[in-house]
């Protein structure tokens, strides 16, 4: 969700009009005289001349008419008015106390060396009204949590399973086994996109398992080299749409089979894990460790929820080329994560029978509900004179890069579209980066206002 920028603007005097089209787009038309462009032909001619040769003048001081003679007034008028059109619309902008969004869709209406008029199709963001967000944010209560006892135990679980040893068996599968398969899966009398199934390792029954219900049942009691074919009902989440609720056909083979043999959770085993005494020590550990968790993630959810109030209750009409950039951005960042489990994204839109537009469409209102609660951030930024220093955003920067052995391996979890479709473009990478300063600083402000 990009921040919404100001516009710098030039000041020069001219005759400027703006009319209403829609809430947020307007018409600027602006008229230019043969005074105010003067200045304007004048650099240009010098700029188009400068390598220009004429006996008996030293070049940068041969008369314009001379120039006109020799480079042509339409090549002067088209250079100056690029220049000139660009200022003065923009004060007309400033003097109509404009916020423009997107890209101005000018032209130029009449040209010639006695002036210029211009019109230009904007969308604009008028105010943003905010409710009283310090009471929001104070009245909005912050959850206390807890770290229970089971939570410690199924950590050193986890830990106890990742220090587990793999003696290799030759008995039949059973729960909690380490095992490696191959196989596939077909629908009637084809094999279903991605359906190949190679060298696929897992603990059985594993809670981070996610696998078509009933298929690691069918692993017991199988031995390492046996081959098996059965028949399972394809879930209503299954990523291939049309395929739910039908009968895949299965057929894997058990390629290996391991018995996890699991270190004793002792004063040795924590010793081991780092810098810890004993076992009560690591326990210790690990409970502040998930306390620091959950508190981050209670604050993310207050965070949320404060910002949803605030954004429900302002107050703006906003622009629509904001609401379509949002959904870009939306539908990019979806695309990307849905590739990264490896299926190919056209082939999972078309399993849901989708197209991108029907996606833009379905997520029209979340779309809003982002870009207004972006406005109201913004909003808050700017009524509280917030600031993001330069240093800030360069150590921000450094910190941001170290996380990454590659400067290309920047763009895998962020957008493409933010930072530079080809490569990284450091001027984006700084912009991102003060974006989420910005957004920082306004949450922790409205976090000192829930606490005092």
């Amino acid at each position: 969700m990009a921040i919404i920028r100001g516009v710098n603007l030039l000041l020069k005097i001219m005759k400027s009009e703006i009319k209403d089209i829609e809430k947020t787009k307007k018409e600027i038309s602006v008229d230019v005289s043969k005074e105010e462009f003067a200045p304007y032909i004048e650099q240009a001619a010098k700029k188009l001349s400068k390598n220009l040769q004429i006996p008996g003048f030293r070049p940068g001081h041969i008369p314009f008419g001379i120039i006109k003679e020799n480079i042509g007034i339409e090549n002067i008028l088209e250079e100056a008015v690029s220049k000139a059109s660009n200022d003065f619309f923009l004060k007309a902008v400033k003097e109509g106390n404009l916020t423009i969004v997107g890209t101005p869709q000018g032209r130029i209406e009449k040209l010639s060396e006695d002036g210029f008029s211009l019109s230009a199709q904007v969308e604009v963001l008028d105010e943003v009204i905010l409710p009283d967000y310090k009471k929001i944010a104070k009245e909005t209560s912050m959850k206390e949590v807890s770290v229970s006892e089971e939570e410690v135990k199924e950590t050193l679980q986890s830990l106890q399973k990742s220090r587990a040893k793999f003696k290799k068996v030759l008995r039949e599968a059973k729960k909690g086994d380490f095992v490696v398969i191959d196989g596939e899966i077909r629908f009637g009398n084809a094999k279903i996109e991605n359906g190949d199934i190679k060298d696929q390792s897992f603990i059985l029954f594993d809670e981070k398992n996610k696998f078509i219900p009933g298929f690691e049942e069918q692993i017991l009691g199988m031995r390492e080299g046996e081959e098996k074919s059965f028949s399972l009902m394809a879930p209503s989440n299954f990523w291939k749409k049309e395929l739910q609720g039908k009968p895949l056909d299965i057929k894997i083979k058990l390629k290996e089979l391991f018995e996890l043999e699991l270190p004793e959770i002792n004063d040795e085993f924590a010793k081991n894990l780092g810098n810890f005494q004993n076992k009560d020590d690591l326990e210790k550990s690990i409970r502040e460790g998930i306390k620091i968790e959950k508190e981050d993630e209670e604050k993310q959810k207050w965070r949320m929820k404060v910002l949803e109030k605030i954004s429900e209750n302002t107050i703006v009409d906003i622009p629509r080329v904001l609401i379509d950039r949002e959904k870009d951005v939306m539908i990019e960042d979806f695309k990307q994560n849905i590739e990264r489990t490896g299926i190919p994204f056209d082939q999972y839109l078309e399993g849901l029978g989708k197209t991108v537009d029907d996606l833009k469409k379905d997520w029209e209102e979340d779309a809003k509900k982002r870009v207004k609660m972006m406005l109201a951030i913004n909003e808050i930024f700017q009524k509280e004179n917030i600031k993001v220093e330069e240093k800030e955003i360069e150590e921000k920067t450094n910190e941001f890069l170290k996380r990454y052995q590659k400067i290309e391996d920047v763009g895998k979890d962020i957008q493409s579209q933010e930072l530079g479709e080809e490569g990284l473009d450091p001027e984006k990478l700084k912009m991102y980066i003060e974006d989420n300063l910005r957004v920082e600083k306004v949450f922790e402000l409205l976090e000192k206002f829930n606490l005092n």
